[in-house]
């Protein structure tokens, strides 16, 4: 059942995404690999999430702030962002409460239509247990109408 709501999931967000400049949709490689989607609210802003199967059902979402301009290395500007999260999993018929703080660094592609951000986020589980961890990964993101 978790699969066929994974790949419906999946599919209507892609859908969604369609014909939002501000929106964008890719994947999320590492710990866990799922599909991922940002919203930009602003210029210094914006929201993501992450849905995920490898066995159990995982949903991760994200306010995150950006800084355009704040890492440069010669002609090179990564983004940083960084903010608060929350995560959901579903173990069969145990859920999984969590908080995130994560943080990384992005750079685009194709006139900014393609970004690649490295990221790590500190992890708090807290239902039905409290557990600290660290989770991380690279997501590539394709941005519809930018």
């Amino acid at each position: 059942m978790f699969k066929r709501l994974f790949v419906l999931v999946a599919v209507l967000s892609l859908l969604f995404c369609v014909g939002f400049s501000k929106m964008g949709a890719g994947v999320y490689l590492g710990s866990p690999f799922g599909l991922y989607g940002r919203y930009f609210l602003n210029s210094s802003s914006f929201v993501d999430a992450r849905i995920s199967y490898n066995g159990h059902l995982d949903v991760a979402a994200d306010y995150l702030l950006y800084e355009p301009s704040l890492v440069k290395f010669e002609k090179f500007v990564f983004p940083l962002h960084y903010g608060a999260g929350a995560t959901v999993g579903f173990f069969g018929s145990s859920v999984l409460l969590g908080a995130r703080l994560p943080a990384g660094l992005n750079y685009a592609f194709m006139d900014g239509k393609l970004d690649v951000a490295l990221e790590v986020a500190l992890d708090l589980t807290v239902v039905p247990y409290l557990n600290f961890g660290v989770s991380g990964g690279v997501s590539v993101v394709y941005y519809f109408d930018k």
